[in-house]
This record gives C-alpha cells, sequence and structure tokens, in this order.
C-alpha cells in the first residue's frame, strides 16, 4: 500500500510526541542545519527495509510478481532450475514451479538445508513433493536455486512474488500495511537517535 510522505512524517512526529502543525522544527549547529521532517525523510527507507527484513512473511502481504526466465543445470524441466532476482529484491515471499506440489520452503545458502541439496542421496534434496528454494549470492548478483523439478519441458514457473526494497517514489513510499505502526515506530527510534547525533 503507497503512503504519502506527508503522512509517514506527520505519524512520525505524533509518536515523537511532535506537533509537526507548528512552525518546522530546526535543529541548527556548527555542521549547518536540519528540519525535523528533514531527519524523518532521510530515516524513511532505512527504517522500513529494518522492518521489512525482520518480519515473518505472513505479515508480509502479497508482493509483486518476479519476472525473468529461468535456467535449467541439466535439461529443462528436469534437476534444479535458477532465476536472477532483481536489483530491487529484498524478499522472496513465494515462489512454486508448475510441477510441484506446493510452494518451496525458502531458505538461503547460510543453512544447513542447502548443503542437502547437493547429496548424493536423492531423498534429502529438494523435489515436487516438498521443493526448496535457495537464495544465493553469483557472480551476476542474487539469484534463487530451484529444487527441483521432474516434469521435462513443459515445466513452467507459476508463482514466484518478491519485495521490493522500500524506496521513496514522487512523494509516497509502498509499506506492507499490516507492518506500518511496526514501521513509524522505527523510523521515530532512528529519527530520535539521529536528532541526538546531530543536536
Amino acid at each position: 500500500m503507497k503512503y504519502s510522505i506527508h503522512q509517514v512524517i506527520h505519524d512520525v512526529s505524533v509518536r515523537l510526541d511532535l506537533d509537526d502543525a507548528d512552525e518546522p522544527l530546526i535543529i541548527v549547529n556548527d555542521r549547518g542545519a536540519r528540519t525535523i521532517a528533514g531527519i524523518i525523510t532521510s530515516q524513511v527507507e532505512w527504517g522500513a527495509r529494518q522492518v521489512i527484513e525482520e518480519a515473518p512473511l505472513h505479515l508480509l502481504g502479497t508482493g509483486v510478481p518476479l519476472r525473468g526466465g529461468v535456467a535449467w543445470q541439466q535439461s529443462p524441466g528436469v534437476g534444479m532450475a535458477m532465476l536472477l532476482l532483481p536489483d530491487d529484491f529484498l524478499r522472496l515471499l513465494a515462489i512454486r514451479m508448475s510441477d510441484w506440489r506446493r510452494d518451496a520452503k525458502i531458505i538461503t545458502a547460510h543453512d544447513v538445508e542447502y548443503q542437502w541439496q547437493s547429496s548424493r542421496f536423492p531423498a534429502v534434496r529438494g523435489n515436487p513433493e516438498r521443493p526448496v528454494a535457495a537464495i544465493v549470492t553469483t557472480p551476476m548478483g542474487l539469484a534463487v536455486e530451484l529444487y527441483s523439478s521432474l516434469g521435462g519441458a513443459e515445466v513452467t514457473l507459476s508463482k514466484a512474488l518478491y519485495l521490493p526494497v522500500p524506496r521513496l517514489h514522487e512523494g509516497a513510499i509502498s509499506l506492507p500495511p499490516l507492518l506500518y505502526h511496526e514501521i513509524i515506530s522505527r523510523i521515530a527510534t532512528l529519527t530520535r537517535q539521529s536528532y541526538v547525533a546531530f543536536a
């Protein structure tokens, strides 16, 4: 859901017990001058990102579709597939190949389960009954490895949803509605810390 920066500044100001209807609050020191609204604005993206990275999946909303084609390690539709992630990628919400029975369990290369995917014992690797999606770093950037498919050349990516890095754009920012109040609290905390450091 999109929120205007004016609404965010207002809600953070309320959390800080400031009245944003008053004259703009200005801090002046030997490094220059900053308004409280300016400090709040400078913390919006970072505060939102922190909360989104920490939140459980069920609070993140529906996300946006991942675009792009998958590359197969062996032959098309058999074994592991890889999908490059976009530059604005932050969280993977759900991913599924057309021959999988359910959405994949999402892991990273740091999880013990990632090592199982290269095991010589097929029973411990991801498969259509219990698929695994591993977020990894490659020379081309972040990617998700999809373990694994058996359906052959007709297999396609049937669902892939992610949350992008939150960015202010044209005076607004997209945030998960269920996390809005937590994000406002985090921005308020960061604003208070920045205020103390600057004052």
